[in-house]
């Protein structure tokens, strides 16, 4: 199976021990902060490369942790500091940019106001490397772009997608279809059935991985299959849109700004 992700930088420092780890614990969503040095400790240390807060795995709540240690770990811990899983994937992370992750965390805290951290990771806006922060408010949820090479506030908005954890609108519920497909959830986990219609769409934009794809019902009965792909200049996002029968009824191919 082909997992793929956007994988965020860490130091090491910042996770492991030292000074560095206050900027994790000096934010409200230190809870992110504890997730990822369990996680670095359970493979034996190294540098964290991704957190967000997924609360639909396997019926709980855990922090969705990627860790490089020679090779890049995928490790789900609960808010408790339980490790539930511990795997090895072959997505090979990029360059680690100038502004540390927790720092980028508490610029994005504070830009809104506050808030529990719930999503960090590194990705392009406009050009150029940014952290993507969502952060829980009691506003609701808030996507923040922070310059990766600056730490910079570029942009602050109220998410589209719903506040995690407990904040699902009733038409977000996530719904399994079987065969891994999971309709209304961000997966990082491509199923098979679809691994073809993902290949098509990194040849048709010149992608070079695929962030997350997400499965959504069509009023018709069929499936729309959004994939968000990473390519040189940014990321883009593909539409697909699938009939009740299966078959791909049409595609569109969108700049993801």
């Amino acid at each position: 199976m082909l997992k793929m992700h956007a994988a965020a930088w860490i130091s090491a420092a910042a996770l492991l021990g030292g000074a560095g780890v206050a900027g994790w614990t000096g934010i409200q969503g230190a809870g992110a902060g504890a997730a990822a040095r369990s996680a670095a400790q359970a493979v034996g240390g190294g540098t964290v490369v991704h957190v967000s807060h997924d609360h639909h795995y396997h019926g709980q709540a855990v922090y969705d942790v990627h860790v490089l240690r020679h090779r890049l770990w995928d490790v789900k811990v609960t808010p408790a500091g339980q490790v539930v899983l511990k795997k090895l994937s072959g997505e090979q992370p990029p360059q680690a940019p100038a502004v540390p992750a927790g720092q980028a965390a508490q610029r994005a805290e504070a830009a809104v106001g506050g808030g529990t951290l719930v999503h960090l990771s590194l990705d392009h806006y406009q050009g150029q490397a940014v952290w993507d922060v969502h952060v829980n408010t009691v506003g609701g949820l808030w996507d923040v772009k922070v310059g990766a090479t600056t730490g910079v506030i570029l942009e602050k908005r109220p998410a589209s997608e719903p506040p995690a954890p407990g904040g699902d609108r009733p038409d977000e519920v996530p719904v399994s279809l079987g065969g891994g497909v999971i309709l209304h959830r961000k997966l990082t986990t491509i199923p098979a059935a679809y691994q073809g219609a993902v290949t098509a769409a990194l040849q048709a934009t010149g992608g070079t991985s695929v962030k997350w794809v997400k499965f959504d019902r069509r009023d018709s009965g069929g499936l729309e299959l959004t994939i968000k792909i990473r390519t040189g200049q940014g990321t883009v996002k593909v539409k697909d849109l699938f009939a009740p029968d299966g078959h791909l009824q049409s595609q569109r191919i969108g700049s993801d700004g």
